[in-house]
């Protein structure tokens, strides 16, 4: 289970190698009503790290992309806002640290963001 047993609100998914050791980690985020909680997982479903996205009382949901944003070799994780939340794009190293962030459209706009990557 990616998040409790009890949480209803889907999850967001996508793949990537985000540490760089050759194989793809699987980066999961909370949907509506849960946490703006990203966690991710090895190939055999161990959890290898978990962040907040974003404030910890947000329950708008989360979406999730993985792509080699500052050309380093590794995958980053790219996140955005659901609704409630604002078009808020966030860009994390592995770790959970915030390599950068924008607004997508007028700050205003709270019908949230869908987010992916091709690389």
């Amino acid at each position: 289970m990616a998040y409790n047993k009890n949480f209803r609100g889907g999850i967001s998914i996508a793949t990537g190698d985000i540490n760089n050791d050759g194989k793809a980690e699987i980066i999961t985020g909370a949907g509506p009503g849960g946490g703006p909680q990203v966690r991710i997982f090895n190939d055999k479903g161990k959890v290898l790290g978990q962040f907040m996205a974003y404030n910890k009382n947000f329950r708008g949901g989360i979406s999730i992309a993985t792509g080699d944003i500052n050309n380093d070799g590794k995958a980053e994780i790219i996140t955005g806002a659901g609704p409630g939340g604002g078009p808020h794009i966030r860009i994390f190293s592995s770790k959970g640290k915030i390599i950068n962030a924008f607004f997508a459209y007028k700050q205003d706009f709270i019908k949230g963001v869908n987010v992916i990557a091709c690389y």
